[in-house]
């Protein structure tokens, strides 16, 4: 069953909407034949809650000119549903008119004693009958159909006299409130048939939460709800009883205020206004923007961009840019229009400001009081300030970035509005509200920043941020979110030598925990993280160690067991030494270090394993496309194992021959890392593989200009069919080289080619 709402579309075909923004006028009220609504002048109760004087006298007629109430010249339609069918014919739901001037246990009364106008002016009534929109097929009785589709602003909301009584002492079967109950309004946007619009989450109202009950009018921004037909408006109790409320669902309102245009600068596209054409893109202005300044709009407010032209770097903009790119990561000046959590607060667009040298931006608007907006960190910026880069420093616990809010009135800047994007070693990296209703009435809006980091006045740090829903209010159940922490500034395990540390002596030798090791654990440090070495003693074929081994060997060949600790390009990362790590089977050894988010590490093969699934060899055999290699770094956190990054080592063909980053961030808040290795070649629950893998720089952050290397591929081996080829590969046996061959060519093992 649909609700009745024909009478209001009847007559919008007739209808030319002018006004830009409307708010309802309640002194224009009247029935579907456009007669004016009277009001009952003597006291007429029914019982003492239901006194109708200065109430709307067809209250419970069931006249059908009254099944809607309608303002604003038929622009706003109040569903109003009188039924004889129940409580012996002094039923009504949906919505009626009073001007009640009193506070008391009255349905028609509300706490402030008359609207938002002020004693004894009209507010509306409204009651959410749960019996009726049960009968309606969960479509409310509380609503309100417009003359077209609009966009809601807000609306004031006040506490009904009688739910109110309710509340505070119980009455009939409902209960007084304690701490723990609630009382709810959620206002639906509607479809073009007067149902909730399923695509938009509802704006609520908590009229009571707990003992903190609404005790006057209240604004209730509506403008997350977008462009729509109607609202629909439902309450919801936890005093209830099989499944319906025992408080009275009552509320009263006034001054519904909707517009032609969406008042709030969302960004999304429009038709002739902002036109980001494709995902992961921006839009700067105009789709071909003119030197100089362009101006644009998004709801009620206007914007400039500044296009510089072609600066021999690329185009050049400042001020304003819409984006919808949704990374949340970034390289650098390249990729500056990105938000530091990735994509828009709301929809799919938002705006991202850089500082302009070529004249003050400014947002203009007609004269008002704007809300706010929310504001974000650009990824840029984060990424400058964790790490530095090579215009601006890394950021510490005394650095700070402030964002400027100068609110501008005929001209002149008459107050600012301050934001911490980052201070005390804290940043903002969620969309955060921001207040600009301190600024008063002003007509235009521009922004400057500041950073610790500068030199010759000018910062260094990134001048960017990003803002979403300007000119919105503030949602009603907002926190601000927390701030994100700057990493600790730890410093990295590079396994270079180090006085009473790391001593790897001599060129092309390692070094195993200690100058001359003890037998079983050896614990020992690089940068800010503990690592261990097994010691067994002589096994006959000479030392037994695992764990971790530091070598500065460059060879990148391996003749088998005997060489284990070479990298499969030969040589560390960086510096001279790097880490070699061979499966323990004694215990478990795990990098041990103070709480934190490990950012990552550069891994390779040894030549040792690379030899082996190259070529095979006594324990291993050589590996074909469906072989793998695959290590698993396990977080550990109070002794626990939270989590666990995957890498192949070798998968598909295909092998890891050069230094590649380790991303660990994933793993969270970590005081632990341990390692542990599988093949798909192994035998009675042990792998044949060398269970070996290179490591450097632990705990380092993954380089702005860093791309994963190519992986080698495995040989195939072909039969040698000329003698040129024969005669290369004899040269490079003398030469003491491991070969292979592919038809007319011939590799080392390391992939390199022979000429």
């Amino acid at each position: 069953m649909k609700k009745i709402f024909f009478f209001a579309s009847a007559l919008l075909a007739s209808l030319s909407i002018s006004a830009k923004v409307i708010t309802l006028d309640l002194t224009t009220a009247q029935n579907l034949n456009s007669d004016p609504i009277a009001y009952e002048t003597e006291h007429t109760p029914v019982t003492y809650y239901n006194d109708l004087k200065n109430v709307m006298d067809s209250t419970y007629s069931v006249n059908p000119l009254y099944a809607q109430i309608q303002t604003n010249e038929g622009t706003f339609f109040f569903d109003h549903l009188p039924t004889k069918e129940n409580y012996g014919g002094t039923s009504w739901e949906g919505f009626t008119v009073s001007k009640m001037d009193v506070d008391s246990a009255n349905q028609f009364a509300c706490v402030a004693k008359g609207g938002v106008a002020g004693v004894g002016t009209p507010f509306l009534v409204g009651y959410f009958s749960e019996y009726a929109a049960y009968a309606l097929l969960d479509y409310s009785p509380c609503h309100v159909t417009f003359a077209g589709e609009y966009y809601p602003k807000s609306v004031q909301i006040c506490q009904n006299s009688l739910t109110m009584k309710n509340l505070m002492e119980g009455l009939g079967t409902a209960r007084a409130f304690t701490a723990e109950d609630m009382l709810t309004l959620k206002i639906y946007a509607t479809d073009d048939e007067g149902y909730n619009d399923e695509d938009k989450e509802p704006v609520i109202y908590k009229l009571a939460e707990g003992t903190n009950f609404n005790d006057g009018w209240v604004k209730v921004d509506l403008t997350p709800l977008g462009k729509t037909y109607g609202l629909n408006f439902e309450m919801t109790s936890t005093d209830q009883s099989y499944g319906f409320a025992n408080t009275a669902l009552y509320f009263a309102m006034d001054e519904l205020v909707i517009s032609t245009t969406n008042p709030v600068a969302t960004f999304e596209n429009e038709e002739g206004g902002v036109n980001v054409a494709k995902a992961d893109t921006c839009w700067q202005g105009a789709d071909a923007p003119a030197l100089n300044w362009n101006t644009w709009k998004s709801g009620d407010y206007n914007f400039q961009t500044y296009y510089g032209g072609n600066t021999g770097m690329g185009d050049y903009y400042s001020a304003f840019t819409v984006t919808n790119e949704t990374a949340n990561t970034s390289t650098g000046f390249t990729e500056p229009y990105r938000s530091a959590n990735g994509g828009a607060y709301a929809g799919e667009n938002f705006a991202v400001w850089n500082m302009n040298y070529y004249g003050a931006d400014t947002i203009t608007f007609d004269a008002q009081v704007v809300p706010g907006f929310f504001v974000n960190n650009t990824a840029y910026a984060v990424t400058s300030m964790c790490n530095g880069d090579g215009f601006a420093k890394k950021f510490g616990d005394e650095d700070w970035f402030v964002l400027y809010s100068i609110g501008i009135k005929n001209g002149v800047a008459v107050d600012t509005v301050e934001v911490d994007l980052a201070s005390g070693g804290t940043y903002i990296a969620e969309w955060t509200y921001v207040d600009l209703s301190t600024l008063g009435e002003i007509d235009g809006l521009t922004f400057y920043m500041k950073s610790s980091d500068e030199a010759y006045g000018y910062m260094n740090t990134p001048a960017y941020f990003a803002m979403d829903n300007f000119g919105s209010q503030r949602p009603l159940d907002y926190e601000d979110p927390e701030r994100a922490e700057f990493p600790v500034e730890v410093a990295v395990a590079t396994f270079e030598n180090e006085e009473g540390g790391v001593n790897v002596a001599k060129a092309d030798t390692c070094w195993q925990g200690a100058d001359a090791p003890a037998l079983n654990w050896n614990t020992w440090k690089s940068g800010d993280y503990n690592f261990q070495t097994y010691y067994g003693g002589n096994t006959g074929m000479g030392d037994y160690y695992s764990a971790f081994t530091v070598t500065n060997e460059t060879a990148n060949t391996s003749t088998g067991f005997t060489e284990p600790y070479r990298s499969a390009n030969g040589g560390a990362y960086a510096g001279e030494n790097f880490a070699v790590w061979n499966m323990n089977y004694y215990g478990a050894d795990t990098i041990t270090f103070d709480a934190q988010v490990v950012p990552g590490f550069f891994v390779n093969n040894t030549a040792y394993a690379v030899t082996s699934m190259c070529n095979g060899d006594g324990f291993a055999k050589k590996f074909g496309d469906e072989d793998w290699f695959v290590l698993y770094s396990i977080g550990i956190k109070n002794g626990v194992a939270v989590d666990t990054v995957e890498v192949d080592l070798a998968s598909g063909g295909t092998y890891i021959a050069e230094w590649t980053y380790v991303d660990l961030s994933t793993l969270g808040e970590i005081d632990g890392l341990t390692f542990y290795m599988k093949s798909s070649d192994e035998a009675y629950g042990y792998m044949n593989t060398p269970a070996y893998f290179a490591m450097d720089n632990f705990g380092s952050q993954r380089p702005l200009d860093y791309e994963d290397p190519e992986r080698a591929e495995f040989p195939m081996e072909t039969t040698v069919e000329n003698n040129n080829v024969a005669e290369k590969a004899v040269k490079a046996l003398r030469n003491g080289q491991v070969l292979i061959i592919r038809g007319e060519k011939v590799y080392t093992v390391t992939g390199q080619r022979l000429q």
